[in-house]
């Protein structure tokens, strides 16, 4: 991924600065105490099956930490107001995947194009839609 082309996906998962530090520093910290990294990034994920069931699990797993967690999800759909819940989850999937592919830096992949990420697709990437 160029430099462009990552600032144009910041700007769209993270939308300004106030909802970036809140989904960075706040709330994808809490997620990476329930979301194993290498669910979301790893090898497992090259095979098909494997990445679409990894991407279940880590939808269900945000889907019950709303759940226990009431006042995240009023700060995140109060952030993120424009989005039903399920396209809420997807969304946070892609911004915590991405998140999580930016800081470590010996991975740097492309989370639309490395079949290790449960975020990968044939499809043409995000950035290029929203460039």
């Amino acid at each position: 991924m160029t430099k462009k082309e990552k600032i144009a996906l910041i700007q769209y998962l993270y939308l300004n600065n106030e909802t970036q530090t809140f989904l960075c520093n706040d709330l994808f910290q809490e997620f990476m105490s329930i979301i194993p990294k290498n669910v979301c990034i790893s090898k497992e994920n090259l095979n098909k099956e494997t990445r679409e069931n990894n991407y279940s699990i880590v939808k269900l797993l945000i889907t019950i930490f709303f759940k226990e967690n009431p006042e995240y999800k009023k700060i995140t759909t109060k952030l993120l107001s424009n989005y039903t819940e399920n396209k809420l989850v997807e969304h946070l999937i892609l911004g915590y995947v991405f998140f999580l592919a930016n800081i470590d830096r010996k991975k740097d992949i492309n989370i639309f194009k490395d079949k290790k990420s449960i975020c990968y697709s044939e499809a043409p990437p995000l950035y290029h839609v929203i460039i």
